[in-house]
């Protein structure tokens, strides 16, 4: 761990002495959330969450095609309903990253980003994390490509969730509260997509790998097809389809539709639904990789065995004021459990009381057919940005 700390200080000192004085760029953001939240019809407990994070930005050339960007974060967790380890602290580098971009002839460009750096599949529910890696990215007038390669060993594993085998892992969690290393694997992905290709539709395919190097044989990959577009000026879908297999066994799908309905400049509404496999004869259960939460019960279950349709809402006032709120409800492919599930509602806001500080509440509860799903929260967050 020393290394990796070390080898960090060594190329943030390069990136800021091979940089003009004045270029130099800073800042951070402090992020409170307490939370009141009860399961299964029991009293609310608390939970909290506060965050403080500082960043800087460092361009290396005159135009800022090349740049180095990192963030530094400071996490304090308190949750009253866990039986012990009530308290977390968690501190991470959840950005490192170096970028060069270059304009090529003919409208073409090309972009090179390495370290540490968010990533997202298509969906956002495959991977949708924090990884180490390098990312190609390339394009014309009439299509993007990008291919990405990375590890996920050196990760902390407090603030980043990966999906092991459920049959079992030799991966253990370390004794270190403050900084736990992830599991290991070796995540790849190619993206294609041809915006505009017809009728102003915007075609998008991907393939993911995810290599296991815990020695525990548990090899996911997937395939993902996009469309999305408008249907009319103020209504537009997205639809995507997930073919998952593991170590080329098994088959199982994750596949939503959505649309959302721009009914004014500041009101807008979506509907939409959510297909994710359950075991059923040759179709094996849908499993990301990166932890997703599907449904807001006392479970917080994955993207796995079940079918959810949802409504929201969304309205702005100005730019101070931001409301939403939604519904969905949920049924169970599980063979044990298959069925009815239950039915959320969730409603919050954001009140932006100057550029930099913000508050915010929020309130949510599920309503499940079996009472141990049943869970209430409420929440107040504050975001202070210096």
């Amino acid at each position: 761990m020393k290394r990796i700390k070390n080898f960090a200080l060594f190329c943030t000192a390069i990136a800021l002495l091979s940089a003009p004085a004045f270029s130099f760029d800073w800042g951070g953001k402090i992020y409170s959330d307490t939370s009141f939240i009860g399961k299964n019809n029991e009293a609310l407990k608390l939970k909290e969450t506060d965050n403080a994070n500082l960043w800087l930005s460092v361009p290396l050339s005159k135009d800022n095609s090349k740049y180095f960007s990192a963030e530094a974060l400071y996490q304090f967790k308190y949750d009253d309903s866990l039986p012990s380890d009530k308290m977390v602290n968690t501190i991470d580098l959840n950005l490192f990253k170096f970028v060069a971009r270059q304009k090529l002839s003919g409208g073409k460009r090309f972009a090179v980003s390495a370290g540490r750096f968010g990533v997202s599949d298509l969906t956002g529910k495959v991977f949708a994390q924090n990884s180490d890696g390098v990312l190609l990215q390339f394009s014309t007038l009439r299509f993007n490509t990008s291919l990405y390669g990375g590890y996920t060993g050196l990760l902390n594993a407090n603030t980043t969730t990966i999906l092991n085998n459920p049959e079992g892992t030799s991966w253990t969690i370390g004794d270190n509260a403050v900084y736990r290393l992830a599991p290991k694997y070796i995540p790849f992905g190619l993206n294609l997509s041809f915006p505009s290709l017809f009728a102003n539709q915007t075609l998008s395919l991907q393939g993911w790998g995810f290599i296991d190097a815990n020695d525990n044989d548990y090899n996911r990959w997937y395939g993902i097809l996009g469309l999305n577009g408008f249907l009319a000026s103020s209504l537009s879908y997205s639809a995507k389809t997930v073919f998952q297999s593991v170590n080329f066994e098994s088959l199982s799908n994750l596949s939503e539709l959505s649309f959302f309905w721009y009914l004014t400049d500041t009101l807008s509404m979506n509907l939409g639904g959510v297909y994710a496999s359950g075991k059923s004869g040759n179709i094996s259960a849908f499993r990301g990789f990166s932890s997703c939460t599907a449904l807001l019960s006392a479970k917080e279950p994955e993207y796995s065995s079940l079918v959810k349709a949802e409504l929201g809402i969304t309205k702005t006032f100005g730019q101070a004021v931001y409301l939403n709120g939604g519904t969905a409800v949920a049924f169970s492919l599980e063979e044990e459990n298959e069925g009815y599930k239950g039915i959320q509602f969730q409603a919050g806001g954001m009140y932006k009381v100057f550029n930099d500080v913000q508050l915010g509440a929020n309130f949510s509860q599920f309503v499940g057919k079996e009472t141990q799903d049943n869970r209430t929260s409420i929440s107040v967050k504050a975001i202070l940005v210096f």
